[in-house]
Formats: structure tokens, sequence, C-alpha cells
């Protein structure tokens, strides 16, 4: 696995808040003891702070104060960057395919985490539209819908790109059928067709 896929996983396994000594960690992850400790100090850096506990039944642990904190240091530009690396590498035959499909679930994990952790308690939506389009951008399938613009619903059919919140509102990005992109509050859209 790459360095991220593992700084990742090293964090799940301490998130269940129980102590694992470092040769355990190492086993999991299938590493080297000093890369866990390097793995420790990464993910210091980037403010997950993983305590150390010495002596002969000592280890890591990990105790995630604030359920927020991944969506706190992972914005929607990190999710953007990780889309556009596996767009990269998805076609690239240089690349093992079980290393990429790892990526898009991590991709998955964390466009998750940031649409339904970070604004579940500000505001009630709809999340099985939210799902539909987030399959959609994976799946870089067209959707149709019906669009709400001033009362009237309007039928729309886009390829949808991106997903993202501003202002306490969910937006679709996607690219309309005269090939410009067109942006839809996720609020007006009343149902999706197809």
């Amino acid at each position: 696995m790459s360095k991220i896929s593992n700084c990742l996983l090293m964090l799940k396994l301490l998130s269940s808040g129980r102590l694992m000594s470092v040769q355990q960690i190492a086993d999991v992850l299938e590493v080297s003891p000093r890369m866990v400790r390097t793995y420790k100090q990464d993910l210091e850096l980037a403010g997950f702070y993983i305590n150390s506990i010495n002596g002969k039944y000592g280890g890591y642990v990990y105790k995630n104060q604030d359920k927020d904190e991944i969506t706190r240091y992972f914005s929607v530009i990190d999710l953007h960057t990780l889309e556009s690396i596996f767009n990269r590498i998805k076609d690239d035959d240089s690349f093992d395919k079980n290393d990429w499909i790892k990526l898009l679930n991590i991709i998955e994990k964390f466009r998750t985490l940031l649409i339904f952790d970070k604004h579940s308690e500000e505001q009630s939506f709809d999340k099985n539209l939210i799902n539909d389009c987030l399959r959609a951008i994976r799946s870089q399938n067209k959707i149709v819908f019906l669009y709400d613009k001033d009362g009237d619903a309007e039928q729309r059919k886009i390829l949808p790109q991106n997903l993202y919140f501003h202002n306490n509102n969910y937006y679709l990005t996607g690219i309309v059928e005269d090939d410009s992109i067109r942006t839809f509050r996720l609020s007006k859209i009343t149902k999706i067709i197809s």
C-alpha cells in the first residue's frame, strides 16, 4: 500500500481508542516498526496527535477528542486533489488495479465524511438525493432531473462533476448538453428522473 493509505489505515486502527504496540501496527500494515514511527510523525504533522506509552506493554493510542477532526484538516480541495490523482492513474496500466480501487474507496469515505459529518447538524438534507449525485459523479453517468426555476419544474440533463457545500446549501456542478458548466442548488432539484 502507499504511504498515504498506510497512514490512514494506522489512524483508523488507533481511532478505536485501544493501545496498540508498534509491532502490532507494523504487522497489520505489513511494514517495519521504523515505518510505523515515521507514519506517526507524519500524522502528527497533519494535526493527529498520537500518544506514546513507554514500557514493556507500551505502544500508541489515539484519543479522538473531536469527531470532526478529519474533516477539519481534510478539505474539499484535498478531496478534489485525490479525485484528480485517481482520474490520472485509473487507466494507467503501470498501477496495480487493487491500489486504485483502494484509493477510490478512500475518496468515497472522505467524500461521505465531508458531506454528512461536517454539516449534518446544521440543516436537514435529502441524503438519498446526495447519494444519487455522488454515485453519478463517481460512475460518470449523466443524470436527468426536475429543477425548480421560479416555481416551474424544468427538466435538466447533466454530467455531474462536483457536489459541494457553501453557505448552508449543497450545490451540484456539471456539464450540460452544450458542453458548458452549470451549477444547481440541490434544494431546487425536486426529482431525479434517471
